[in-house]
């Protein structure tokens, strides 16, 4: 998690550590937070949605500036790893944790 496109990832472990609520399984993150709660794309897609594949996680949960880049992938990318778009700081929660 470092950098800007670690925002979204620590957003998430924070907001989780002071809600209760539980970070959903198989589940991965790349995005910037900006500072009027909007989503922002992240660089190098390519490399991080295939660690996410390598990791085996099932869903990358991205900005939505992001989908095009995304669509673009190989076939065999998108059928192991789907993408889920979000625009701003509550849909990225919604997206992410769950209760249990």
């Amino acid at each position: 998690m470092f950098g800007k496109s670690g925002s979204a990832a620590i957003l998430i472990a924070l907001y989780a550590l002071a809600s209760g609520l539980f970070v959903k399984k198989n589940i991965a993150v790349s995005a910037v937070i900006r500072k009027n709660k909007q989503i922002g794309k992240v660089g190098g897609l390519r490399y991080k949605v295939m660690a996410a594949a390598k990791a085996r996680k099932s869903t990358v949960v991205l900005s939505t500036e992001n989908k095009t880049e995304f669509m673009k992938f190989e076939k065999k990318v998108k059928k192991s790893v789907k993408g889920e778009y979000v625009r701003d700081a509550a849909g990225l929660i919604r997206a992410m944790l769950e209760e249990r």
